[in-house]
């Protein structure tokens, strides 16, 4: 540990820099300060030390901090009220995903101190055609079916975020998504450290292009490169929905899992499936029951959503923080109305949370835990 006294000269450095910044830059208030990872190492010091000397700099009055997004110079100004719209196509109550994803972003934006506007594609036209809106500082287009932009929203030069668009609308705003092919490239992964190796994938979408589906497209991807990773072939093991099937005719996702898996089931070799989501996983169980396929030769199957049903079952699934993509959402807008991003439009990712359960009634020996665990390139053994 460093001496007191050096310490405290690190930290009257660093204070000195700052009111050096704050006196050069008195006519350009609210200049972003380096971040705090920066200023620990040019200084020397912990970011713990470097937060205390921000927070007693700002208790005189000199800096201001915004969580998440920086400390600037000079007193907190009160701008004008900045309206961030978030823009849904319906919103239900059954629609928790969009209500879990208002929550994220209408607390983000108050925290930055800004206010919201949550509203459907038709009031938003109308407000619009009225002249009702106030000016907006950014728009968050949250539809999980439609990727295409209303054309009212198109017109107005403001930032924009978009959830979750396919490839073709990727160069038209900043995008935020879950990281689907990374959540793909874990379930598989954890199937082979169970000890699997004949792992199938159980898609909803009918061909890489579907852009209905565009999210089991990436789970797809990212389960084929973590096979190919440890030397094993997809070939043969994945499965979707025929091409001649007509989406209009299929009720529900299931549904779609259902008639996807039917050939699936009748595979003894296949011991693990990664499925697109629970919907394809509940699917499957279906399928198997109706094949009379023995319980205890059920696969292992990971799905994505944690939904109720999955887990009444033992099925290990992805756990969506839809909270999360409402605050990034924010956290792209708000930094692009400020200026504190710039330049090419950005995709930022959301992490997914696996929810592990006893995914099968098998129970690997340990010798087979073993293989795999060398087959992925790690050992548990204990150093001598």
């Amino acid at each position: 540990m460093a001496p007191r006294r050096e310490t405290e000269h690190k930290k009257a450095q660093l204070k000195a820099y700052i009111r050096e910044e704050c006196l050069r830059n008195q006519a350009k208030p609210n200049k972003l300060l380096p971040p705090v990872r920066e200023l620990s190492d040019t200084f020397g010091l912990s970011a713990m030390l470097v937060w205390q000397v921000l927070k007693e700099l700002e208790a005189e009055g000199l800096i201001y901090t915004i969580p998440r997004v920086g400390t600037f110079i000079g007193p907190p100004t009160q701008p004008p009220s900045e309206f961030y719209l978030m823009l849904v196509r319906r919103l239900e109550r059954s629609q928790w995903h969009a209500w879990q994803t208002r929550e994220g972003f209408e607390e983000r934006i108050a925290a930055l101190g800004g206010a919201t506007l949550i509203l459907t594609h038709e009031v938003f036209a109308d407000c619009t055609h009225k002249k009702q809106l106030p000016p907006l500082a950014g728009i968050f287009y949250f539809d999980e079916e439609n990727p295409v932009w209303p054309q009212e929203a198109k017109l107005r030069r403001v930032p924009k975020v978009q959830f979750r668009a396919s490839n073709a609308f990727l160069r038209m705003c900043d995008h935020v998504s879950f990281d689907d092919r990374d959540g793909g490239r874990r379930a598989t992964q954890h199937l082979l450290q169970l000890g699997h190796r004949c792992i199938a994938f159980l898609g909803l979408h009918k061909n890489a292009l579907d852009l209905v589906f565009d999210w089991s497209v990436q789970r797809e991807e990212g389960w084929k490169q973590a096979l190919l990773q440890v030397g094993l072939s997809p070939q043969g093991l994945a499965y979707h929905p025929p091409e001649t099937l007509s989406y209009e005719k299929v009720y529900s996702m299931e549904a779609l899992g259902y008639t996807a898996a039917q050939p699936l089931v009748r595979r003894e070799d296949v011991t693990a499936v990664v499925c697109a989501n629970d919907s394809a996983a509940l699917g499957l169980l279906r399928a198997l029951q109706t094949a009379n396929i023995p319980p205890n030769r059920w696969p292992a199957i990971v799905g994505f959503d944690d939904q109720p049903e999955v887990a009444i079952h033992n099925v290990s699934s992805f756990r969506l923080p839809w909270y999360e993509i409402g605050r990034t959402a924010a956290d792209l807008l708000w930094e692009r109305r400020h200026n504190l991003l710039t330049g090419s439009f950005q995709h930022r990712y959301v992490t997914m949370v696996l929810i592990q359960r006893l995914t099968s009634p098998v129970q690997w020996s340990h010798s087979t835990e073993q293989a795999a665990l060398t087959l992925l390139g790690t050992t548990t053994d204990s150093p001598d």
